[in-house]
């Protein structure tokens, strides 16, 4: 597992534009590189936080809305990813 992990928003400022999230890694904190790009069709996924579970789980929660044709904001989602071990497992929650 990497020492360093780092998640970022990209895409538009705009609330009425998609937006999707990645996660860059390191193991020295001077080179990164990428490890995961998190976008969903249709959600405009924002905020992303990085929390390590008491299980050791290194989990990625951020915010998303569903905006309807008139770009109204429809419907709001938590959205949550984990890293998955080499086997592809990730943890039942």
């Amino acid at each position: 597992m990497p020492t360093y992990s780092r998640t970022s928003l990209n895409g538009s400022n705009s609330e009425s534009e998609k937006a999707w999230s990645t996660r860059i890694v390191s193991d020295n904190g001077d080179r990164w590189e990428s490890a995961a790009l998190i976008a969903e069709d249709g959600i405009d996924l924002r905020d992303p936080k990085l929390s390590i579970m008491p299980d050791g789980w290194l989990m990625l929660i951020m915010g998303g809305s569903v905006y309807d044709d008139k770009g109204t904001e429809d419907e709001n989602i938590v959205h949550r990813d984990f890293d998955a071990e080499p086997s592809g497992n990730s943890p039942d929650c």
